[in-house]
Formats: structure tokens, C-alpha cells, sequence
């Protein structure tokens, strides 16, 4: 069960949050390229990485950053000592001093989910992360047209809530009932909502449609591409 409700997280970090998750909408769009690579190889090249800010221990950008770095790095294959010493790369001073007891001459295989074992305990922690998921959805915009920057933020969004709660309670992500789809669904004037349902089931092959957490997210990830591509079309004009 999920936990409940305490204090909002601040505004204060809001611009530099916008730009994080710009940034991570762009590589969320190019990291497809990524997905025909030899899971045995270790990737190293070629891939562009969004731009990460170290982070600097406030705790309501703790989640997007750690997103973000595993995104980035946690799936090219490398091995956990190289991870360790580029987390490392990515903390401010203070918020290294935490975890310094991990690296050094005493780096190890193990040292990377040590790390993130003790960041965890420090800034996360499903109470912590569970508010900023229900602030990130909060934020987002009543989406009434098809616009591209809405289409972005929510894309972005729901890969944070993907992540969240494909580790803290999968049952969520199935069904059209859940409290997160009511929630997410509310964003949608039901002009676009009817589009939604239409996509759905024009794309579901095999038996009845389903209009969960996979289908919302495959329906904006069609709307990013065509609206992206729309966009940049025109501007070649």
C-alpha cells in the first residue's frame, strides 16, 4: 500500500526541475536507437547522455536525478565499479562526503548499490519519493489541445511513475481504475481522452483494449513522435 500524504514538497527547485526533465524527455526519445545493441557488450560510445547537475541533496530532486543516472548509465553494462566512480562524478561535495567510504582504494563490485543503498536512506525512502511522484502529477497541466510541451511533461512524468511503482506496487500500473490512472486521466479534457480510447483500441491486436498505464504511456509516447515530427517538418519549411 501506498503511503499517505504528508508534507508538499517545496517549489523552490521548480526551473531547474523543468529543465532536468526537458533534458530527459530528449533522451528518452533517442534511447530506442540503443535497443538492438548485444546485452553482453559493454556500451560505451555514441549514445548522447542527457545533461545531468550533480545533485546538490534536495530532496525532492533526488528521484528524477537517480531516474535520470540509471537511464543513462544503468543499462549500457558496465561494470559496477565504473558506475560507482561515475555516481561519484555527479555529487556535490557535501553529498559525496556520505558515501566516500565506498570508494577509493576500497572500491568494489559492491560499491554501487552501497552507494545507492545509503542515498536511499538519506533522501529517499518511499514516503519522500512517494510525494514528489504525486507532485510531479499534480503539476502537470490540464492537457486540452495537442501540444507538444504538455505531451513532453507528461511523457517525462510517467516514466518517473513507471519506475516508482513498478518497484513499490506493479498492481497500480494494470487496470483502468486504479488511483493513479484516475488521476493521470483527470489531465485530459474528454475531447483528447476519447482520443486516447481511440488509439487504443485501433492498437490492441489481441483481445479486448485495455486502457491502463501501458496504453496511456504508448499513447503519449505516438503523440511526442508525431507532434515532434510535425514540429520539425514545418521548421525545415
Amino acid at each position: 500500500s501506498n503511503p499517505r500524504a504528508g508534507q508538499g514538497t517545496g517549489n523552490n527547485s521548480d526551473a531547474l526541475l523543468a529543465s532536468l526533465m526537458t533534458q530527459m524527455e530528449t533522451f528518452l526519445r533517442v534511447s530506442n536507437e540503443r535497443s538492438a545493441k548485444k546485452a553482453s557488450e559493454p556500451e560505451y560510445r555514441g549514445v548522447q547522455l542527457p545533461k545531468l547537475e550533480k545533485f546538490d541533496g534536495t530532496q525532492e530532486k533526488y528521484l528524477l536525478f537517480k531516474t535520470m543516472f540509471e537511464a543513462s548509465y544503468g543499462d549500457r553494462n558496465l561494470k559496477p565499479r565504473i558506475l560507482a566512480t561515475t555516481l561519484a562524478t555527479f555529487l556535490s561535495e557535501h553529498v559525496l562526503l556520505h558515501v566516500k567510504g565506498f570508494l577509493g582504494d576500497g572500491v568494489n563490485d559492491t560499491s554501487y548499490r552501497l552507494m545507492w543503498e545509503q542515498l536511499d536512506r538519506i533522501y529517499g525512502g518511499e514516503a519522500k519519493e512517494y510525494q514528489v511522484i504525486l507532485k510531479h502529477m499534480d503539476d502537470l497541466p490540464l492537457v486540452a489541445t495537442m501540444n507538444l510541451e504538455h505531451f513532453r511533461q507528461f511523457r517525462v512524468t510517467l516514466s518517473l511513475v513507471r519506475t516508482y511503482y513498478q518497484r513499490v506496487d506493479a498492481s497500480q500500473l494494470r487496470g483502468t481504475y486504479t488511483s493513479i490512472m484516475s488521476k493521470l486521466l483527470a489531465k485530459f479534457t474528454p475531447a483528447l481522452l476519447s482520443r486516447f480510447y481511440e488509439h487504443t483500441e485501433v492498437t490492441t491486436r489481441i483481445g479486448r483494449p485495455v486502457y491502463d498505464f501501458q496504453a496511456l504511456e504508448k499513447w503519449v509516447d505516438h503523440n511526442c513522435e508525431v507532434l515532434d515530427r510535425t514540429a520539425t517538418f514545418g521548421a525545415k519549411k
